[in-house]
């Protein structure tokens, strides 16, 4: 975009500007406090006892291996790296009650 008639930059021109540098910069600590504020939320939410949250070193039932039963899904007929892949799935999660 060319502001009050002024020739445009090119791009390399334009990467060692201080416009260039500080909308980077200003961007890149927006998002990392994002993060770290995300950060912070998930492990309040584990230590607070989420409904969602497993307990801190303890095996639940989630952390079966499925069994293959008449019915279940290839994967856990299959086994091997399929079952691997597929116990940390959104698929696995949707379909836990069949297994038990």
């Amino acid at each position: 975009m060319q502001e009050a008639n002024q020739v445009p930059l090119k791009l390399f021109d334009y990467l060692g500007t201080g416009d260039f540098i500080s909308a980077t910069f200003e961007n890149f600590e927006s998002e990392f406090l994002q993060m770290a504020m995300h950060v912070m939320l998930t492990v309040g939410l584990r230590q607070w006892g989420s409904a969602e949250s497993k307990k801190l070193g303890e095996t639940e039932e989630v952390d079966r291996v499925p069994q293959p039963r008449p019915g279940s899904p290839y994967p856990v007929k299959k086994g091997c790296w399929m079952l691997k892949l597929y116990s940390s799935s959104l698929f696995m999660q949707s379909e836990r009650p069949s297994f038990g």
